[in-house]
């Protein structure tokens, strides 16, 4: 029997409260499995992790079962981008992605080990499918030989934010020939409960949304302008018809507009970046076009403002993941997980 080598690989922003209850756990419990290694991407976290790891886990940075590496130059959390870096850091002949908020279990570096002698060409996931709803903190884990994640270039960046971008993954390595395979212990799948929020308060999204407007075209039908606080715009129409149980709202195709804003008393003014503006009436908190009817209303409830957050990535994601599986070529064509980690003892490592 082959004795890979496991690479656990967790990336952190701003989840230190997490990583202090299951980090230590999760190195004792795989301590008998002599060809481990744990890597920590810290992604620009501000919550003290670097002090932390460097304080609390000395021995095990020490003996190298514990690598820590940190990552500057983003502001927001970027899912898809921190884990490519992640995995480009790890030495593993397998790669494991274990969030913060999940434990592996005892000796999960073993089955781990045990599963790719078995058999060829396989992926271990948890629960796909999403039958079982008290596993969903652990959708997140996966388990691939780094030369197939390498070879596929990884998760796809064109996904920012949450939904998707590990299930388009999945079904682009079943196209290359791997056998996905269900995790079916759910010893090795306990997690800390917790909700949406934590996922992405840290992302783009939330960060730097200015302000949200909605327009009611038809019974099926909204438009959604978003402005961010750097000045860029998003708007587009979503459809409540979906095919897709689990995909709250569907893309209308071709409606995608980008570009910059600016105010000037109560005008607002869209440039698009395809050519051409617009230009809307503030008042009252809604917005008007002189040739339109129809007018943009300004959303304020934060609840509403969360939701939308979430579900319209993942509604972005998933149109993106259909493209994906018409088309593979496109994924991440020009590089992947590319950055600067620093080492433990200051390091700087250019990752390409």
């Amino acid at each position: 029997m082959t004795t890979n080598r496991i690479s656990i690989g967790t990336v952190c922003m701003n989840r230190l409260h997490h990583l202090k209850k299951t980090l230590t756990k999760n190195l004792l419990d795989n301590k008998d499995y002599d060809n481990v290694e744990f890597v920590i991407l810290d992604y620009n976290s501000s919550d003290g992790l670097e002090n932390w790891i460097k304080k609390e886990l000395t021995s095990f940075l020490k003996s190298g079962v514990l690598k820590y590496y940190r990552h500057t130059e983003n502001e927001c959390f970027d899912r898809t981008h921190s884990r490519n870096m992640l995995f480009k850091l790890c030495s593993g002949d397998i790669i494991c992605n274990v969030d913060a908020d999940n434990y592996t279990g005892k000796d999960f570096a073993k089955y781990v080990n045990d599963k790719f002698n078995e058999a060829e060409n396989i992926f271990l996931v948890a629960d796909t499918n999403r039958q079982f709803y008290f596993l969903r903190n652990a959708f997140g884990r996966f388990c691939v030989k780094k030369s197939d994640y390498i070879k596929l270039r990884g998760l796809d960046e064109a996904m920012k934010s949450y939904g998707s971008e590990t299930v388009d993954f999945y079904e682009r390595l079943k196209k290359n020939g791997n056998t996905e395979v269900i995790i079916e212990d759910t010893r090795f799948l306990d997690t800390i409960s917790h909700g949406d929020e934590e996922r992405i308060s840290n992302e783009f999204f939330l960060k730097n949304l200015e302000h949200l407007y909605i327009k009611h075209i038809s019974i099926e039908e909204s438009e959604l302008l978003f402005l961010y606080k750097d000045g860029s715009f998003g708007k587009n129409n979503l459809s409540s018809k979906t095919d897709d149980p689990f995909l709250p709202a569907s893309l209308i195709e071709g409606s995608l507009n980008k570009g910059k804003w600016s105010r000037q008393g109560n005008q607002l003014m869209l440039l698009f970046d395809n050519g051409g503006s617009q230009s809307y009436t503030e008042e009252n908190q809604t917005l008007k076009a002189p040739a339109e009817n129809k007018m943009f209303y300004l959303v304020n409830d934060q609840r509403f403002l969360f939701e939308v957050a979430k579900n319209y990535s993942f509604i972005n994601n998933y149109s993106k993941k259909e493209s994906n599986s018409q088309n593979t070529n496109l994924i991440n064509e020009r590089s992947f997980g590319k950055g600067i980690a620093i080492t433990v003892d200051e390091q700087e490592l250019i990752i390409n």
